[in-house]
C-alpha cells in the first residue's frame, strides 16, 4: 500500500470510476491511454512514456500528493479535513482539460458519500486546474481537493 492511506483510497475510487488505472497494471487494449495514477511520489511524477511497461503511460500521468490540510471548525474536532494535490502530466493541454473534467466530476462538491469504503462528510475542490509548466512537449498542471471525514475512520 502507498504511504498515504487517503491518497490510496482516492486512487481506488478513481480506478473504480474508470478514470485511471494502477501503475503496475497495463492499460487495457480498449483504452491504451487510460492514465496510471501514482500516490505520494517522493521522486517526482514521470512524464507520459517515461517508464517501461506496464507502468508506461500513453498520453497522460496522474498523481495524488499530500497537501496542507485545514484545521477543524470550532466544536467539530471529530471531523478531519485533509487536502490532496492532483497532478496531471500530459502530451497536450486539451488532454489535461478533458482529464481534469472527469476528475472534477468524480471528486468535487460531494456530501455524505462513501469513497472506497470511507464515509466522506464532504469533498471539495479548493484550487482549480492551473498550468505549471511545459517542457519538451509535456504539460504539467495541478488542482487541489479537500476530503472531510470522521477522524476515527482513517489513521494517517
Amino acid at each position: 500500500m502507498a504511504t498515504d492511506p487517503l491518497g490510496e483510497l482516492v486512487r481506488q475510487y478513481l480506478v473504480a470510476q474508470g478514470i485511471v488505472r494502477r501503475p503496475e497494471v497495463a492499460a487495457p487494449t480498449w483504452d491504451l491511454n487510460l492514465p496510471p495514477l501514482w500516490v505520494d511520489l517522493s521522486q517526482g511524477i514521470p512524464a507520459p512514456g517515461d517508464l517501461n511497461p506496464p507502468n508506461r503511460a500513453g498520453d497522460a500521468v496522474v498523481a495524488v500528493n499530500v497537501a496542507t490540510g485545514l484545521p477543524s471548525r470550532r466544536m467539530e474536532t471529530e471531523l478531519r479535513v485533509l487536502a490532496r494535490e492532483v497532478w496531471l502530466r500530459t502530451k497536450s493541454a486539451p488532454r489535461a482539460e478533458r482529464l481534469y473534467t472527469l476528475l472534477r466530476r468524480a471528486l468535487d462538491d460531494k456530501r455524505g458519500w462513501v469513497m472506497s469504503g470511507l464515509w466522506m462528510s464532504e469533498t471539495k475542490e479548493i484550487r482549480p486546474l492551473q498550468p505549471l509548466s511545459t517542457e519538451q512537449g509535456v504539460y504539467t498542471f495541478n488542482a487541489e481537493y479537500t476530503f472531510e471525514f470522521r477522524d476515527s475512520d482513517l489513521v494517517v
